[in-house]
């Protein structure tokens, strides 16, 4: 059983999850449950939701064609302290293996920023180098400021989701209300950021096949980020026209 520590006090006591993410029943043994919402996407409940735990504690959408994993909203940290709450990476990795989808082909893995010290270091950023308020940032490992965003809390939730996958490249994309509504009613996101794995090749390997993946890695990108945008849609749509009037 996958095992984890938790501050008490001075003290560290070791508790035990239930089972590992590619365990039958991993979500429901930790105390949580999944709904196909509409269109594809998938909210995630636990009754230990300290706020309204009839709201999902994540929504996300996960697309079998692209292998893009997009999460709308991420509300894990509203869960009261328990030995069985489950990590982001965990989650996602339970539900591609629900999926019968190896988590191991995810290529990007798409996150609403939700917090206002990342937002302020993004609007801070563009200013910085001259970008619109909208342009995209794009960052690998070698650039200088790559640390600026690999120290965010999305890149720490991003790095596990793959096992034996390194993140070779950062996106940070600006959101129109369209691209990310919420079905909570708060205000949508207006920043996505994107982490792209990849996992290491031999080095000749690496030399003949590294130009055509990145070629193709945004275009992967892109047409998941679009499936994703579909399936909120049809979801936020649907979620007005069943309301009670």
């Amino acid at each position: 059983m996958a095992s984890l520590t938790i501050a008490v006090g001075a003290e560290q006591t070791a508790v035990s999850k239930l089972g590992s993410p590619a365990s039958p029943f991993f979500l429901e043994n930790n105390g949580y449950t999944e709904s196909d919402l509409h269109g594809g996407i998938i909210g995630v409940y636990t009754e230990r939701r300290a706020q309204n735990n009839e709201e999902p504690v994540l929504e996300l959408y996960i697309d079998p064609e692209t292998h893009v994993t997009t999460i709308f909203n991420n509300k894990l940290h509203f869960e009261r302290s328990h030995s069985c709450n489950l990590q982001t990476y965990e989650i996602v990795q339970a539900l591609w293996h629900e999926r019968g989808i190896n988590v191991k082909k995810m290529k990007w893995s798409a996150m609403s920023v939700d917090d206002s010290s990342t937002l302020k270091t993004i609007r801070e950023y563009r200013e910085s180098n001259g970008l619109g308020p909208r342009d995209d940032i794009k960052l690998v490992p070698t650039s200088q400021d790559w640390p600026i965003f690999a120290g965010t809390r999305y890149r720490e939730m991003a790095y596990k989701m793959v096992p034996g996958a390194e993140i070779d490249r950062i996106i940070v994309k600006s959101q129109t209300s369209s691209d990310t509504d919420a079905s909570d009613g708060e205000a949508p996101a207006s920043e996505m950021i994107m982490f792209s794995f990849t996992v290491p090749l031999n080095d000749n390997k690496a030399a003949i096949d590294q130009s055509a993946a990145e070629l193709a890695a945004e275009d992967d990108l892109n047409a998941g980020l679009q499936a994703a945008k579909n399936a909120m849609e049809a979801y936020v749509k649907n979620t007005q026209e069943t309301a009670p009037a």
